[in-house]
């Protein structure tokens, strides 16, 4: 080969790669006729693109589950920010955080003879809290009475949580939609790592589509830290009420409710998050890799 030719294969290979320039010089110069050397010398060809060209070249199972690792762990701890910032507005602990003063600051001035002078002439009555309601009902009431306000109160208090659980829903749902497309310029770039049949971008979106349905039925139902406190607060401070034990044997369901509310976990329910996202993303690899 001359000087002048072979400035010309170099330029080409150094501007188009190693593996455009072989295609040129298969198609233009020496074609062979026979596809059995066709078949043959496209494949030889495709060997030395992969060694030129790490971006295209297969990963094995071990590379593609440490990327997918990564990919995971950066979904899930933005994730996880996103529920702290935005759901903390609805927790339901500024309620309580105000609760709680107002009856500190009654306790002080009663340790401290403060008094309304009025206190005399009231007569007691109990109360219990719920969300931005007060419940009271006066402590020398007939037992019919409790029950019927027990009645009330139970119904009123588990249609708000039922309302709460489905708020709350939607909220869980919106955040992750949310971050899907938050995380989409960094998934685009799982499309250019490859596998023998597929890409990673692939797998992730089919792994995440899975994932996502489960894990939707996983937290279905589940209330922020300050909501389920409150429900706790609310069964704490009725339960002190005459008459209540005997009206929640005949009632148990009501209570049951209230009682079988769940608290979505900041760890917990990520962490299941995590293990159905690396499951499924492992069984994909596995069946999308031929080399380990």
């Amino acid at each position: 080969m001359n000087s002048k030719a072979f400035e010309v294969v170099a330029k080409i290979v150094a501007t188009h790669g190693l593996a455009v320039f072989l295609v040129i010089f298969y198609t233009l110069i020496i074609y062979p006729e026979s596809q059995q050397e066709r078949s043959a010398w496209i494949q030889e060809i495709t060997k030395v693109r992969m060694l030129v060209d790490p971006v295209s070249r297969p990963l094995n199972t071990i590379q593609a589950d440490a990327i997918s690792k990564i990919a995971i762990d950066q979904f899930i701890a933005r994730l996880r920010s996103s529920f702290n910032d935005d759901l903390s507005s609805f927790s339901g602990l500024s309620r309580l955080s105000s609760r709680m003063s107002t009856l500190q600051k009654s306790t002080r001035d009663i340790l401290n003879g403060v008094h309304d002078e009025n206190d005399v002439t009231k007569e007691k009555k109990n109360s219990a809290y719920f969300n931005t309601n007060k419940y009271e009902i006066l402590n020398n009431s007939q037992k019919s009475d409790f029950f019927s306000f027990y009645q009330k109160v139970f119904t009123e208090v588990n249609t708000l949580v039922e309302q709460e659980k489905t708020e709350k829903m939607k909220s869980y749902r919106r955040l992750f939609i949310q971050e899907v497309q938050n995380n989409e310029s960094i998934v685009i770039q799982l499309e250019r790592l490859r596998l023998d049949n597929g890409t990673l971008e692939s797998i992730w979106r089919a792994s995440l589509k899975i994932a996502q349905q489960e894990w939707f039925k996983s937290i279905n139902g589940k209330v922020t830290r300050g909501n389920y406190i409150e429900v706790q607060y609310f069964l704490k401070e009725v339960s002190t009420f005459p008459y209540f034990n005997e009206w929640k044997r005949e009632n148990r369901e009501s209570v049951d409710l209230l009682l079988g509310v769940q608290e979505f976990s900041n760890y917990s329910d990520f962490e299941n998050l995590n293990n159905l996202l690396q499951v499924e993303m492992a069984k994909k690899i596995n069946s999308s890799a031929f080399n380990i």
